[in-house]
């Protein structure tokens, strides 16, 4: 055998379709068993996970917008107190004298945020300031000095100085002792407000910002956008400033990146401010924490495999173990056992097939017994009245003979005669007994690897003198390769020789008798076998219904030669090689002898 060579045990499990192997079915309903649960909790855990980061995320950047919100504003409240407080000073000295001067510079030396405070009279210009009065020129008029004593305190929009920094206008109303008005003026540097906002920024992409009741940027993580008086539109988060709530959302901005952005309204005014990051960078950690899920649930479905695979091998291979078993009871082989694994049912199955087999073969012994007894009980019958005509021939010739031989004047010719007469009917008794013993005798099977295509040259070279004689001519198709059988040549020889003589016999005006060899596989109730076929087709005109029932009979035959015993003898011999054979005709046409012979291996040519 080569590598071509294939075991008959595995068959069964070759030929089954993928999907419809045990060991398919069991590992895809351990591994679906083990593998929900795990990616349902998978699926739960990345959604929580989804969840809980994006809710950090919108909380910590809330808390940190709320929380800046707060130092502003408490920046510009105390800015606006310190200034309350010192317009009541200012108003209890005379303005003639220089004590409100020196106040107001230490206010602005004392509180960093005050960049510059002065003293405005009725008509709005500066009568005292913390800067030479020709740096600015601030006028303001009286209709400004009395909105201002009946309104709020007054807060200016932001204003960038000529330097690139913010700053905004903060004023109180004054009444001084003498009856006279005026306005306390201060400048109020905003630049430690663009520092807290830088510092406010999240990630390498996020952004920080306040914007006016237009929305408006005051100050932003980036400055060009305060510089080109750009504004933040998100109609939303404007109209929940303006209701004093805070909040989160998430939005797509002006060039389609998806922001969350968290706000908060600043309480002393109409500001609000944003804390604001990209989607794909504020949620990066649920994304590696998704992979990490990902990664961990398909380690488990891996593990779980491999598990479901191993445990489910354990319980197909005994299963496997029995098929190729049962497989080889139904080929006949009842001297095959299977060795039991484990102490599980399937175990007890394989003891219980064994145990069947042991009874099988004890039953088909005796079976076979009786059938012989049979068939030989039928031959001998048979051949009791074969004996009869040969031996009342032989009796009627002899004494014919001894009459003769008491005449005076012999007649030697006819003495000769009767005696052929006599030879030839006790040569029909001899082939007549050694026929009965050739079936009755059942020899023991010589087996060997035998390949069919020399053994079937074999015959055709021994019979194709004999075929051309009678005009018919033999034509052998073989497949490719050689296909090997297990089988006593000389038996199995014989078999295929009496076919062929047959087929010569029935065409007796020429033809064509063609002999086929090929490899086969087929299904049967007792599973799936490789098989080898022969196939033998005359043009001898066909055999009849009638007779097609009979030819395998002993003694059964149509031809005036025939003893009726060579199909009997080849199907016999095909029995016992454990194969069948088939016959198929059609009247005045052809006659078709397929024979069935197990495979043992195919070697490529």
């Amino acid at each position: 055998m080569n590598g071509n060579s294939r075991n008959r045990a595995d068959i069964p499990r070759s030929r089954i379709k993928l999907l419809n192997r045990l060991l398919t079915r069991l590992l895809i309903s351990h591994i679906l068993l083990a593998s929900l649960p795990i990616v349902i909790a998978g699926i739960l855990l990345t959604r929580t996970a989804k969840n809980s980061i994006e809710d950090i995320v919108s909380h910590r950047n809330l808390e940190f917008a709320k929380r800046t919100s707060q130092s502003i504003a408490n920046s510009l409240d105390q800015a606006q107190k310190v200034l309350k407080s010192t317009a009541e000073n200012v108003q209890t000295f005379d303005m003639r004298t220089i004590t409100p001067a020196i106040l107001i510079n230490n206010v602005v030396k004392d509180v960093d945020i005050f960049e510059e405070i002065a003293i405005l009279n009725d008509a709005g210009q500066i009568d005292i300031s913390t800067h030479y009065i020709s740096d600015r020129d601030v006028h303001m008029g009286k209709d400004f000095v009395r909105k201002l004593r009946l309104g709020d305190d007054y807060l200016s929009e932001l204003q960038i100085s000529d330097e690139n920094l913010p700053f905004i206008e903060l004023a109180q109303p004054l009444l001084f002792l003498d009856g006279s008005e005026g306005i306390l003026h201060a400048k109020v540097n905003l630049k430690v407000m663009w520092d807290l906002i830088d510092s406010s920024a999240v990630g390498d992409q996020g952004e920080a910002f306040v914007f006016d009741k237009n929305g408006t940027f005051i100050a932003h993580s980036d400055r060009k956008k305060i510089y080109g008086k750009d504004n933040f539109n998100i109609q939303s988060i404007l109209d929940g400033i303006a209701g004093n709530e805070s909040g989160h959302k998430i939005y797509s901005n002006s060039d389609g990146i998806e922001m969350i952005a968290s706000f908060a309204p600043l309480n002393t005014t109409r500001w609000g401010i944003v804390i604001q990051q990209p989607t794909p960078e504020a949620f990066r950690p649920a994304r590696h924490m998704n992979m990490q899920i990902i990664v961990i649930v398909i380690s488990a479905l891996l593990i779980a495999s491999i598990i479901a695979y191993i445990y489910t091998r354990r319980i197909v291979e005994p299963i496997n173990l029995l098929i190729s078993g049962i497989k080889k009871y139904s080929t006949g082989n009842l001297d095959y056992r299977i060795k039991p694994r484990g102490k599980d049912e399937i175990a007890t199955l394989m003891k219980q097939f064994n145990t069947m087999a042991i009874r099988l073969t004890a039953y088909q012994n005796r079976l076979k017994r009786i059938e012989r007894f049979e068939t030989l009980s039928k031959m001998a019958a048979i051949l009791s009245h074969e004996i009869k005509n040969p031996l009342n021939a032989m009796v009627i010739n002899m004494q014919i003979q001894r009459k003769e031989l008491e005449k005076s004047a012999v007649n030697k010719t006819k003495l000769l005669h009767y005696q052929n007469v006599v030879t030839s009917e006790i040569s029909r008794l001899d082939k007549l007994v050694n026929n009965f013993l050739l079936i009755a005798i059942q020899p023991e099977l010589k087996k060997s690897e035998v390949t069919i295509s020399r053994l079937i040259q074999e015959i055709i070279e021994a019979y194709d003198v004999e075929a051309e004689q009678k005009n018919i001519q033999i034509i052998a198709e073989y497949d490719p390769g050689s296909l090997t059988v297990n089988a006593d040549e000389n038996r199995i020889k014989q078999a295929f020789i009496n076919i062929v003589i047959n087929a010569l016999q029935a065409m007796t005006d020429g033809g064509e008798l063609r002999i086929k060899v090929y490899a086969d596989s087929s299904v049967t109730s007792e599973g799936y076998h490789d098989l080898v076929k022969i196939e033998f087709r005359d043009t001898g005109g066909g055999i009849s219904k009638e007779s097609l029932e009979h030819i395998f009979d002993f003694y059964y035959t149509t031809k005036k030669d025939g003893t009726g015993l060579g199909l009997a003898i080849a199907q016999q011999i095909i029995d016992e090689h454990e194969g069948k054979i088939e016959v198929e005709s059609i009247l005045n046409e052809s006659t078709i002898f397929t024979v069935t012979l197990p495979l043992v291996f195919q070697t490529n040519s």
